[in-house]
């Protein structure tokens, strides 16, 4: 039993409760297929609709987490660390800058938890920053010997 197909059946036929069973017994079955291929139709696009909403909202949902948590990193060798501050250059010696260090960030050095003081000048170091507001932020160092 399909109602929307008995409702169809019967608006074609003007007809209304128990006459609706003996309409459905003696429709010709071109009747009875065109409206289940109907409906079949209408249940087809309704399904791709949900599908292709579901699917967007899980595309929205990944661009605003990947851009919500996008971090910048940048390499350099430093030249001086410590009292909360790191000064570095990049890979190529220019370009000095310094970056203030909270007491909450991560630091390291050859893979071992460090001090901002153990970071000597000439390691290569790796400075991860997020986005705090409209501020970014140190979050990460991790500097690497040259010894090493």
């Amino acid at each position: 039993m399909n109602p929307v197909r008995d409702q169809i059946l019967c608006q074609d036929s003007g007809q209304t409760g128990a006459k609706m069973d003996t309409w459905r017994e003696r429709a010709p079955p071109y009747l009875l297929r065109a409206g289940i291929a109907q409906q079949l139709a209408r249940d087809k696009e309704v399904l791709m609709q949900r599908k292709l909403f579901v699917l967007s909202l899980i595309a929205a949902a990944f661009c605003w987490i990947t851009s919500a948590s996008a971090a910048d990193t940048h390499q350099g060798k430093v030249v001086e660390a410590g009292a909360g501050k790191l000064t570095m250059t990049d890979t190529a010696g220019k370009n000095q800058h310094t970056h203030t260090i909270p007491s909450e960030a991560t630091i390291s050095r050859d893979g071992k938890t460090a001090a901002l003081t153990d970071l000597k000048p000439g390691d290569t170091v790796t400075v991860t920053m997020d986005k705090k507001g409209d501020k970014s932020e140190v979050t990460k160092v991790e500097a690497k010997s040259t010894s090493s």
